[in-house]
């Protein structure tokens, strides 16, 4: 199939290719791509950042806070 383009026109759709990828690669990089990828990703990273805060324990974060206290010498961790 490809060998009955004419050389030209296969040139041209080549190149027509090459800059669409080049184009994308350059989009990617831009301010709206990334707002675009935060928009898509937000109800995912919503429902992960509800099942940290569902399953935070202050008991076990209270406990956390007592070892790093005794780990740095019974000193304030927050100094």
């Amino acid at each position: 199939m490809i060998s009955a383009i004419p050389d030209e026109e296969y040139n041209k759709l080549s190149e027509a290719i090459d800059e669409t990828v080049e184009d994308l690669m350059r989009y990617r990089g831009t301010a709206a791509a990334v707002v675009n990828s935060f928009i898509q990703d937000l109800p995912r990273n919503a429902e992960i950042a509800k099942e940290i805060v569902d399953s935070f324990d202050p008991e076990k974060y209270k406990e956390v806070v007592e070892f790093a206290k005794a780990a740095n010498g019974g000193r304030s961790i927050t100094d």
